[in-house]
């Protein structure tokens, strides 16, 4: 009994730190200000919040195509379609 609850207090834990994680990213829409449809480094590096983790690195991480712009795709990490069904 003791070790069922002290799993769905984990549990309950962890979908509670997960959910505020969610809901703490600002939307695409949020940072790509100018509304051109992608996120500049400009625009990335004005809403990036202090972390621990660089976010010159983060940017480049999602850029995945470096382009120099985080496209919805890539924000979402959703492979980008290019024509034809996949």
């Amino acid at each position: 009994m003791k070790k069922t609850l002290t799993i769905l207090l984990g549990v309950g834990l962890l979908a509670t730190s997960l959910n505020s994680l969610a809901f703490g990213r600002p939307s695409f829409e949020t940072i790509d200000t100018d509304g051109d449809g992608k996120i500049s480094y400009d625009e990335f590096m004005d809403a990036a919040p202090s972390a621990r983790f660089s976010p010159e690195e983060i940017f480049k991480k999602l850029d995945a195509n470096a382009d120099g712009f985080i496209d919805q795709g890539e924000f979402t990490n959703q492979p980008k379609r290019t024509g034809g069904r996949q």
